[in-house]
């Protein structure tokens, strides 16, 4: 698994905002819908506060990995419990990331689908 990737995990999985700033340059974008995106790491800070934080027992893994330039293709599975409301979430997606040339992301595009069930 890419370096960044690694990184990525373990602040999902760890539900480490700190480590944002290891992963993510200081104007990178974090396009996390079609029309909604964190712009600047201030902003995908805040967006992790409030989603991320919040989801517990996360399960991160990459299935399929792609290096194309400075662009990171991949796809990826997931698993979270969801406390405030009580269900597992699981989630299929893919993620495009544009590295900067320290491996950091300077933008990030995700596409997902989601499932929820009660715990």
């Amino acid at each position: 698994m890419h370096p960044t990737l690694e990184k990525y995990r373990a602040a999902w999985e760890d539900r480490d905002p700190a480590l944002l700033k290891t992963i993510f340059t200081p104007h990178a974008v974090y396009q996390f819908r079609p029309w909604e995106a964190a712009r600047g790491l201030a902003e995908i800070e805040k967006y992790w506060l409030e989603k991320v934080v919040t989801q517990t027992d996360v399960c991160f893994e990459v299935t399929r990995e792609l290096l194309v330039g400075n662009e990171l293709w991949i796809e990826w599975t997931a698993h979270a419990r969801l406390a405030d409301r009580n269900t597992l979430r699981a989630l299929w997606g893919t993620m495009i990331l544009e590295l900067a040339n320290d491996n950091r992301i300077s933008k990030l595009t995700e596409y997902y689908f989601k499932t929820e069930k009660p715990c």
